[in-house]
């Protein structure tokens, strides 16, 4: 009875792993990896002879995130999306750090690897704060930046925030079940894709069993997360896209950022959540290239 167990849990993995191939192939995405100075690091990447668009996922996320978003994307340009260390399949080590400056360093170490040059960064919730950092950092490489749904700054605690502070207990690490996971995905989401019940069952293992690294990386990026004295001295262009129903990062957040950031736009969505390049990947994609042609968008949108 074990045996048959295991090989029907083998089989349903087996069935994930080719639902996520067909995802990021779909997307013309190919799985790389790199060994750098902290460990190796798993990466996705399309040719293009066009920009360099370099794509950073949130805190317990992976590079997967991005997949049906980058299906809308220029086919001319090139795209880079690391699974940052402490996620996905990079190197999960309890012994590194995982703070927003660390993963900077990371990040640029990535970078010159690939020979990326001159790049435009979109990133998400820990993700944005990555790329504010790096922005900051290396001024000179980076030509425009977008943030969804960002951390790094905060003007009003979240639904999240509140929970957390009320119980102890972070909404988004306490997972026990594929009961569980799905109220994560509900949580995070207000349109969340449909996920069959024994995938559900698959990535709420995988999630347990990434209890202890997440919980380190959560720890380490509340450290340095507050990217707020920087901002105003971050002149490229920016667009800020937001969920209005986002209950990880208030929706104020947008506007505290907005007025910071001199050079910024900002965009929010009615009907999304904290994950828009999930909720909304077509809507979202195509404000991303609007504003990289140079065009204006920065108004509130229902998706």
């Amino acid at each position: 009875m074990n045996f048959i167990k295991q090989k029907w849990k083998a089989f349903k993995k087996g069935l994930l792993q080719k639902a996520l191939n067909a995802e990021a192939k779909a997307a013309g995405l190919n799985r790389n990896h790199i060994t750098l100075t902290c460990g190796e690091v798993s990466y996705f990447e399309k040719a293009g002879q066009g920009r360099t668009l370099i794509l950073l996922h949130g805190a317990g996320a992976d590079k997967n995130s991005w997949c049906r978003f980058t299906k809308h994307l220029s086919k001319n340009d090139r795209v880079i999306i690391p699974d940052l260390p402490g996620h996905g399949d990079s190197v999960l080590n309890l012994s590194l750090s995982y703070t927003i400056a660390q993963q900077v360093l990371y990040l640029h170490e990535l970078l010159t690897r690939l020979n990326a040059g001159s790049i435009h960064i979109v990133g998400h919730s820990m993700g944005a704060a990555v790329a504010l950092r790096y922005a900051y950092l290396h001024r000179k490489d980076v030509q425009s930046l977008i943030l969804l749904d960002a951390a790094g700054v905060e003007k009003t605690p979240s639904e999240m925030r509140q929970e957390l502070e009320q119980t102890g207990i972070h909404p988004m690490m306490a997972i026990e079940s594929s009961a569980d996971y799905n109220k994560l995905i509900q949580y995070g989401m207000n349109k969340p894709p449909y996920i069959p019940d024994f995938f559900l069952e698959l990535l709420a293992t995988d999630k347990i069993s990434r209890r202890d690294i997440e919980r380190k990386v959560f720890n380490d990026i509340i450290r340095d997360m507050d990217q707020t004295p920087i901002l105003p001295t971050l002149t490229l262009p920016v667009l800020i896209i937001w969920g209005r129903l986002d209950r990880v990062l208030h929706v104020d957040d947008a506007e505290l950022l907005h007025e910071l950031l001199p050079n910024s736009q900002k965009i929010v969505l009615d009907d999304i959540g904290h994950v828009p390049m999930i909720e909304a990947p077509q809507l979202t994609a195509t404000l991303c290239l609007t504003f990289m042609s140079g065009e204006r968008c920065a108004d509130d949108r229902t998706a």
